[in-house]
């Protein structure tokens, strides 16, 4: 009488292939994360702002910093490593976004209110 081969290798070597293509996967995420997580160089918003007005051969008026210091904003979210993160849907752009280190850092999260009080 013949018994069925009930030899569990062929599914051991499925196993394995699809772990080690997992594995690839998570190490090429987080490779991605951690390449994307640079901090960008820091900004002077007044000088930023000087050195703006003198290219539009204009002074300095109310609202100028503010402006400047948007527009610089804005551009470096942009032009970052990897974007512009928090519209991501898929990894790794989804992990790096809702990561504390991406959106801000904890001791730098705060805005002063208009009475000079800080708030977070």
């Amino acid at each position: 009488m013949l018994t069925p081969d009930t030899s569990p290798a062929p599914r051991r070597g499925l196993r394995r292939a699809i772990l080690a293509v997992v594995a690839v996967l998570v190490l090429l995420i987080a490779a991605s994360m951690w390449w994307w997580d640079t901090e960008p160089a820091l900004f002077d918003p007044v000088a930023a702002t000087q050195a703006r007005m003198q290219e539009l051969k204009r002074p300095v008026s109310t609202g100028a910093t503010t402006t400047v210091t948007l527009i610089a904003s804005v551009r470096t979210l942009l032009d970052k490593r990897g974007g512009y993160l928090s519209n991501d849907k898929l990894p790794p752009g989804v992990a790096a976004a809702t990561s504390a280190t991406t959106s801000c850092r904890r001791a730098y999260c705060w805005t002063t209110s208009p009475t000079g009080n800080s708030a977070r």
